[in-house]
């Protein structure tokens, strides 16, 4: 929303007010000076429920976010299925809501991982290349056909199968380029 868009809706918001609550006599300056504190009020409660939305994985925050936001900040201190009761009564659809703890428990310490050591002294699997970076879950390396080092003979193998790959590469560009050059096809 747009600052333009929000200061009009809350230019329409303090009319209603006055207006529903009888209060023309009020001044505009002052309620709309209230309205705006309470615009801020409402951002700060948004804000901090979607941080704890953010902190349980989600992208939206839900009604369990906000109950918490409310009961840090003192709002009022019902319980999750007070308000649900309530809003079962008012919003029908609001029965589905996913369960969140309510409860905030302290994250537990990340396990230390060990130093790096210097390129030659690590001991890694004989399926994971040596330099790939030390990667703290070992099993996430798919194993491959060859487990260990290659000898000479088998770099030999691949470097003459990759020389004839790139013959063939070669031959058909050729090829190609002959077929376009050729005075049938200009």
């Amino acid at each position: 929303m747009s600052a333009k868009d929000r200061e009009r809706t809350r230019k329409i918001v303090s009319l209603v007010v006055r207006v529903d609550l009888g209060l023309e006599t009020i001044k505009k300056d002052a309620l709309e000076m209230l309205s705006d504190v309470f615009e801020k009020y409402i951002r700060a409660i948004s804000l901090h429920a979607s941080r704890y939305a953010e902190h349980a994985h989600r992208q939206h925050p839900n009604l369990f976010d906000l109950l918490i936001t409310l009961e840090k900040i003192d709002v009022f201190s019902y319980s999750a299925e007070d308000l649900l009761k309530y809003l079962e009564k008012q919003k029908p659809l609001v029965k589905d809501i996913a369960q969140y703890q309510t409860k905030i428990v302290a994250a537990a310490a990340p396990p230390e991982q060990p130093a790096p050591a210097p390129y030659g002294e690590r001991t890694l699997p004989e399926y994971i290349p040596q330099h790939f970076p030390l990667f703290p879950p070992l099993h996430t390396y798919s194993k491959c056909r060859y487990a260990g080092k290659r000898d000479e003979q088998q770099w030999a193998t691949i470097i003459r199968k990759e020389q004839e790959q790139l013959r063939i590469v070669d031959s058909v560009t050729n090829l190609l380029e002959s077929i376009e050059k050729s005075p049938e096809n200009q």
